[in-house]
């Protein structure tokens, strides 16, 4: 501490405490910021005490707290503090209804660490539920819908197509490979006449099948 310290002073009853506080400080001629670096005081909080605002001011063990701060280094006897926050009547329990400083606990760097921590946690979270949506759709039965496949025609070749519910690994369409694209199927079939049967056959990554069929009757 580079200042000069002078002669303990005599607390004036008639005055309060914050105000005390904020005139003591100024007297001194020491700023708001060094003084926060001196005593280990948030710079926030001390403002807040200063400014005497009762209905931002931290409860009574946090008020006291500041006091003995102030006393030791200005040479201010503790009690006569003490006496004039009491003389005050201002009697905040400490608990859900103190008003606390930001960051009174969490340095910049711990909340930097923090909130590096919580975007990690979140991330963890979505990466597992897409994960978990993943697998269940991968074990899942697969469920193949036909889009408009007629039931007689008199066309010898015919579009066939559909869309799969699930992730299937494979699908055959009378054991012939076909292709899956955006979880979906087209391919062409060629009819012979009378009845025709379309059969699809698709496998999970499980390696269970699924298996629908049409008839399709063609005539010529």
């Amino acid at each position: 501490m580079d200042e000069e310290i002078r002669e303990p002073q005599t607390v004036d009853s008639q005055t309060s405490l914050c105000s005390y506080l904020h005139d003591l400080r100024i007297d001194r001629g020491i700023e708001q910021e060094k003084l926060s670096n001196i005593l280990g005081i948030p710079q926030r909080l001390i403002e807040t005490v200063e400014a005497g605002d009762r209905n931002k001011l931290p409860g009574d063990a946090y008020m006291l707290g500041i006091a003995k701060k102030y006393s030791v280094y200005f040479r201010i006897p503790y009690e006569e503090l003490e006496a004039m926050w009491q003389r005050e009547q201002i009697h905040v329990v400490s608990g859900e209804s103190d008003v606390l400083p930001q960051n009174r606990f969490i340095t910049p760097r711990r909340r930097a660490v923090s909130l590096r921590l919580s975007g990690a946690i979140i991330f963890f979270l979505f990466t597992f539920a897409y994960l978990g949506i993943q697998f269940i759709m991968a074990i899942a039965p697969i469920r193949v819908t036909f889009n408009d496949l007629p039931t007689v025609t008199n066309q010898s070749t015919i579009e066939v197509s559909g869309s799969f519910t699930g992730k299937p690994k494979s699908a055959y369409l009378n054991n012939q490979s076909i292709r899956i694209d955006n979880n979906g199927f087209k391919t062409e079939v060629f009819l012979v006449p009378g009845p025709n049967r379309i059969r699809i056959v698709t496998e999970n990554y499980m390696g269970a099948s699924t298996t629908i069929e049409r008839i399709v009757v063609y005539q010529e």
